[in-house]
């Protein structure tokens, strides 16, 4: 397995995905490399499951054991993929041109792939500082100001040890550093800073951030987060959305004729506890509490009546407070992911609150602590996703709120 995966590791993006793996296993399913058995089986509940199994032909077999070269019709959806894919990248580079980013210092394989650590780098803080400015612009200018001190120190550093700045401290290593702040000499050897006066860029980064950033006691290691732990406000009675989330399309079921949400809710809405609804869901198999919580949060999105304040006390994560949420919001801005678009995706909302790094790793080799954190923050992101679709006018105890979301009276 570890062959594979180091295999798929030198493929180019777009061969890595699982789009690209089904249409290829068509295609020498068609040219007799591979043969293809459905199968079906009956559970004990009386519910058919169908999958295929694939094996190898005598003609895939005589082209492995003589390592044959394999000529095939490229198919049209990998063709519109690419295609895809170009625009997708072209602009991506285009934004990247656009904020500053000075495309010379991008390796030539990520420019090429249009993704990589030092693309993603400067993608990010061109995207945070933006996202700073319009909400906090002191704290913009502070994390400029940040970057600025750490690359004077590079610079100083090369010139001394006859270096090339980039060899000392590349550039997009220098913007996570302003942003994570790490005060440190371990701190910073964590993120390849080895060089010969590391200890001064410490110092000099811990006496930066008590002059730029001297109200912020730092991230939690266990949460990750800033600020205020003040509670969101809900209201006393059930809340229901002006309107539907625009993207949301009502799917019923071929057997019952609604929507699988819309059991769960209105048992629910009704009165049930979603710990006994879990237990006995309308499939007759119990399902998770959040599952329930689930269908409740796109009940919501749908402009269904929803108490919000039952809905915090049962579901399996609570809701997130002031700082969670500053948190997601600025990793959403940074990852430029928009919660309204119908294919927003919470992992990248994730890679921007944990690292891309931790959350892509192979899931083998995630412990059981990243495990229950990636969970608790996807618990918190549901919550986050619901009420930004659904429009509810998110307040904090104490007055405070979100920026993006109108002053509005809850009862």
């Amino acid at each position: 397995m570890s062959r594979i995966r180091e295999v798929r590791l030198e493929l180019p993006a777009m061969m890595r995905r699982e789009a690209f793996s089904r249409e290829m296993l068509v295609v020498l399913a068609n040219n007799d490399y591979i043969d293809r058995k459905r199968i079906t089986t009956t559970t004990t509940t009386g519910y058919n499951n169908s999958f295929d199994v694939y094996g190898i032909t005598a003609k895939g077999r005589s082209a492995l054991e003589n390592k044959s070269s394999i000529m095939l019709p490229v198919p049209q959806a990998i063709r519109e993929q690419e295609e895809e894919e170009k625009r997708a990248k072209e602009a991506r580079l285009a934004n990247l041109q656009k904020s500053g980013v000075d495309l010379t210092k991008i390796p030539e394989k990520e420019l090429e792939e249009g993704t990589g650590e030092t693309m993603s780098a400067y993608r990010d803080w061109f995207n945070r500082l933006n996202h700073f400015r319009e909400r906090s612009p002191q704290k913009a200018a502070n994390l400029e100001e940040f970057l600025k001190r750490i690359i004077a120190w590079r610079d100083a550093t090369a010139q001394k040890l006859r270096m090339a700045p980039a060899n000392v401290l590349p550039e997009h290593i220098a913007m996570k550093l302003a942003y994570v702040q790490a005060t440190t000499v371990d701190a910073l050897k964590s993120v390849g800073v080895r060089i010969v006066g590391v200890e001064e860029l410490a110092a000099l980064m811990l006496a930066a951030k008590g002059e730029l950033f001297p109200q912020e006691e730092g991230n939690s290691e266990e949460e990750g987060t800033k600020g205020s732990s003040a509670q969101i406000e809900f209201p006393t009675k059930p809340w229901m959305a002006p309107v539907k989330w625009a993207n949301a399309i009502y799917k019923p079921s071929k057997k019952t004729g609604r929507a699988v949400w819309e059991e769960y809710y209105e048992r629910w809405a009704r009165g049930e506890e979603m710990a006994a609804i879990a237990l006995n869901p309308p499939s007759g198999k119990a399902v998770a509490v959040g599952t329930v919580a689930g269908h409740v949060f796109t009940a919501l999105t749908f402009a269904k009546p929803v108490d919000l304040s039952r809905l915090a006390a049962q579901c399996d994560v609570p809701p997130p407070n002031q700082k969670d949420w500053a948190t997601m919001e600025e990793a959403a801005a940074t990852r430029e992911v928009n919660p309204q678009a119908e294919d927003a995706k919470n992992k990248e909302v994730l890679c921007g609150i944990l690292g891309e790094e931790s959350v892509s790793r192979d899931p083998t080799t995630k412990s059981e602590a990243d495990r229950s954190k990636e969970a608790l923050w996807y618990g918190r992101l549901k919550w986050w996703t619901a009420l930004k679709r659904a429009g509810y006018p998110v307040n904090f105890e104490g007055g405070g709120h979100d920026a993006q979301a109108k002053r509005q009276k809850v009862v």
